[in-house]
């Protein structure tokens, strides 16, 4: 691939860094120059991934720019310094195509400001649905965006029904799956940790609508609930929408002695420690992506995730209204947990993948956007 451009991506959090990072390898074992503007949940001492960590993936290749005056808990602040700083970088690192992940105010911030610049801008994960208000997001970020990187067909049919071109859709699957390290590698990560087993997963999200004192109730009642149980827990942090604090403070109802609490993982080790465990709780997406093709049941509670495509893992998902029924079924997979096999996926075949959609071609969008109506 002779590609003679600057390619720039923006993260926000460690879920979207796990997504973006096959992409930058792909780019970065071509030797073609990257530059990451590292923002939000990153830059945030008590939720963030350490600058040493994120850097240790890429020591050569890429340069990192860190947003060091995020405004925290500030979203309209945040928004309005987002446009401006990001369009700074998209200038000084010279970028000549973007690439933005999901749904988040900050792939939002970054594909408004590209735009502006009239810098072409692809969007990784477009038509998904996110069931909150993420999801307006992502579709605002489609109508700025040129180039569209979906997981599944039906994600890239609702491109479509955006007025997108479909010869500007391409579906490469989870990306996030690429990341999956081999058997050994599985071994040696989940050892270090040092779970009991065994364990279940609880990573749960601020849901938009609810006031402070409901977010702090609802995650209270279901640690409650998970501390009557017989059983270990993994505790993630959630990620830095509005209402994270009142999570956070719920989490420190958890039994010492059954609950582990965890800083932001790598997307290997979190991957590695999901394929192991009996159950992912709380209302991520990882419920209903990563924990289903890894053959791990979910529950999901509230309405984050109402509306997304459960697709051919729907067996292995369940949405439920009550901390105690979220127990109950806890419980039900404890007694029926068998430890799986360890997994491997192919880094290989995504880059295949990838190799086939990045014709020179994909780099070269019109800008000048007009809304597809098939014949």
């Amino acid at each position: 691939m002779n590609l003679k451009m600057r390619i720039g991506f923006i993260t926000s959090c460690r879920s979207d860094f796990t997504k973006i990072r096959p992409y930058i390898a792909f780019f970065v074992k071509r030797r073609i120059p990257v530059s990451v503007f590292v923002t939000s949940m990153h830059v945030n001492a008590q939720l963030g991934v350490a600058r040493e960590e994120l850097v240790s993936y890429f020591p050569k290749g890429v340069h990192f720019c860190w947003d060091e005056a995020f405004p925290q808990q500030q979203p309209i602040s945040a928004l309005s310094h987002l446009v401006s700083a990001v369009g700074h970088f998209l200038q000084e690192e010279k970028i000549q195509f973007v690439f933005v992940h999901g749904d988040r105010m900050e792939a939002f911030a970054a594909a408004t400001a590209a735009a502006l610049l009239l810098r072409p801008i692809c969007q990784i994960e477009a038509g998904d649905v996110s069931g909150n208000l993420d999801e307006s997001f992502r579709h605002a970020i489609t109508k700025l965006s040129h180039r569209f990187l979906v997981d599944n067909k039906t994600a890239k049919k609702r491109v479509l029904r955006l007025g997108e071109r479909p010869d500007s859709i391409f579906i490469t699957g989870s990306s996030s799956m690429a990341l999956l390290p081999c058997a050994e590698e599985q071994y040696a990560q989940t050892k270090l940790y040092n779970l009991p087993t065994p364990y279940a997963i609880v990573l749960y999200h601020p849901q938009t609508g609810l006031s402070a004192k409901e977010q702090y109730r609802n995650i209270a009642n279901l640690v409650r609930e998970l501390n009557r149980l017989p059983i270990h827990y993994l505790v993630l942090p959630p990620n830095n929408d509005p209402g994270y604090p009142e999570i956070l403070r719920a989490y420190r109802l958890f039994d010492q002695k059954k609950a582990l609490m965890a800083p932001s993982l790598s997307g290997e080790t979190y991957l590695t420690l999901l394929s192991q465990a009996i159950c992912l709780i709380g209302n991520s997406s990882s419920a209903i992506k990563d924990a289903p093709a890894l053959g791990v049941p979910s529950i999901t509670l509230g309405t984050r995730q109402t509306n997304r495509v459960k697709g051919v893992y729907a067996p292995c998902y369940r949405e439920v209204n009550s901390a105690r029924e979220a127990a109950d079924l806890v419980m039900d997979f404890h007694k029926k947990f068998i430890k799986k096999k360890k997994s491997t996926y192919s880094r290989e075949k995504f880059e295949k993948i990838l190799e086939r959609i990045f014709t020179p071609d994909f780099f070269k969008p019109d800008l000048q956007k007009c809304f597809y109506e098939p014949r």
